[in-house]
């Protein structure tokens, strides 16, 4: 399955996931901007809304300080419409049906691979 090429906000607290998943997207052929904490994400999304520079961001649900549950609510209260896909270890329906309530547009288990984001990818356009 093929994609296009996206730039991609990637947001996780863990940095060897961080890392690992940076440069798997890299070597998928993406542009990449990392980012350790939902409020780094907040700030640039919202600062970029005009802009509208990225594709898609994918947001790990569970963080310390702002879970990626509560920056997809802020973001959509702040009228961010870029597509957010939420990123997990956990594959239950619970989780999934959490993130499509705060306003995620899909749902991605780690580790991270292309033919998920694809499917994912696919999935929301």
């Amino acid at each position: 399955m093929s994609m296009p090429k996206l730039h991609i906000l990637l947001v996780d607290d863990k940095l060897s996931m961080l890392k690992i998943q940076h440069g798997l997207l890299n070597r998928f052929g993406h542009s990449v901007v990392a980012v350790s904490s939902a409020s780094e994400a907040i700030t640039i999304l919202t600062n970029q809304l005009q802009k509208a520079n990225f594709d898609l961001v994918l947001m790990d649900m569970q963080m310390p300080e702002i879970d990626g549950l509560e920056a997809a609510r802020m973001l959509r209260s702040r009228g961010v419409t870029t597509p957010i896909l939420a990123l997990t270890g956990n594959d239950c329906d619970d989780h999934r049906k959490e993130a499509a309530e705060a306003g995620m547009n899909g749902y991605l288990t780690k580790p991270l691979n292309e033919t998920k984001l694809s499917s994912a990818w696919v999935s929301i356009n």
